[in-house]
Formats: structure tokens, sequence, C-alpha cells
């Protein structure tokens, strides 16, 4: 879930998230648009913290206390990382902290990336961040930068699914292969 805002949507969205009982839920970045976290903690309180694996968005930026009490609230670090659940690899970015080649976070997602596609336990790699790489028309472009970085990478190391948010809209893709040719238009 990404992009959740502090309205009744937001309040219907997370009784769904209760009712069905996931086993994890993913939050994909933006998640109150207000001044401090209080707001989509009170939103989510029916939903089990320890189940909540969150990527950071844009708007949690918008102040550096604001990103702490989302990282404490979640129990992180830092703003990528990743996590094992059942046969299902997790990778967390942030598309608002230094992801291009010899970042912390390049570096980090390499390694797990290169380490999790030898793991024979490993059947499925999923990666999940805020700002999307590839967008339909849309006020949102997607980011060339973490396009033209990743796509081959995750191509590379067997990434079965990537979860972006941002867009407040929902769109899927066939599987894609990133075009060295014209990379605004990949292979399908």
């Amino acid at each position: 879930v990404g992009d959740w805002s502090c309205n009744k949507e937001a309040q219907k969205t997370a009784v769904n998230i209760v009712k069905t009982d996931p086993e994890i839920m993913l939050g994909l970045g933006d998640y109150s648009y207000e001044k401090n976290a209080q707001c989509w903690k009170g939103v989510t309180e029916g939903i089990d913290p320890k189940k909540i694996k969150i990527s950071f968005g844009n708007h949690e930026f918008e102040d550096r206390a604001l990103l702490k009490q989302y990282m404490d609230y979640t129990n992180l670090e830092k703003q990528y990382y990743s996590f094992d659940y059942n046969n299902v690899h997790f990778i967390s970015m942030s598309t608002e902290a230094p992801y291009e080649i010899g970042s912390e976070q390049y570096e980090f997602i390499k390694s797990d990336l290169e380490k999790t596609s030898k793991d024979q336990n490993v059947n499925w790699i999923i990666v999940y961040y805020h700002q999307p790489m590839y967008t339909s028309k849309t006020n949102h472009e997607g980011l060339e930068s973490l396009r033209d970085i990743y796509h081959t990478l995750f191509n590379d190391y067997g990434v079965d699914l990537v979860l972006q948010g941002h867009v407040h809209n929902y769109q899927r893709t066939y599987p894609l292969i990133y075009n060295n040719e014209n990379p605004s238009n990949p292979t399908i």
C-alpha cells in the first residue's frame, strides 16, 4: 500500500487489511502527508506493527524528524533493507536516499542480490520502493536514473516483481527487459 493519506479512504484500506489479516504488509511510501506520523499510526493501529515493512516516500523527507518517527515506529536503522519471509526475499529501497552506482545503498542492494540469487531456499525476489522506474502517462514520470541503474541489475539477479508507489493510480505491466537503445521504451 502506498500514498495513504489520513482520510476515510485510508481508514477503509486499513480496515480491509485488518479483515484479511495478511502475514505482512508492504508500505510504498508517503504515509500521511502530515507534519508527524501520528495520523498514520492512528489509521494503521489495528495492523500489527511487526507485520508492517515500509519503504520511504518523498513526503517522509520533508522533515528529518518525520523520517525518524517512521523509522522508529518500524524499528529501522536504515532507509533500505532486506528480509526473508518463507521462500520470498524482499528488498526495500529508498528512492529518496542516494542510490547511484557506488553509493552505500547501491552496494548493499547489489551484494544482497548476488547472495540471494545463489540461495536455493529463495523462490521469489521482490523489490519495493516509492518513486517508479516506469509509468504510464501520469503526473509523475518514472525516475530515469533509477531505471538506468537498477533495471539491468534486477534482470541479472532474477528479481521477480517490483512494487512502486508515488503515482496515485493502479498501473501494471507485462514483464519488461531494459532497452539499451531506448530506455524509455522497455522491451515487453
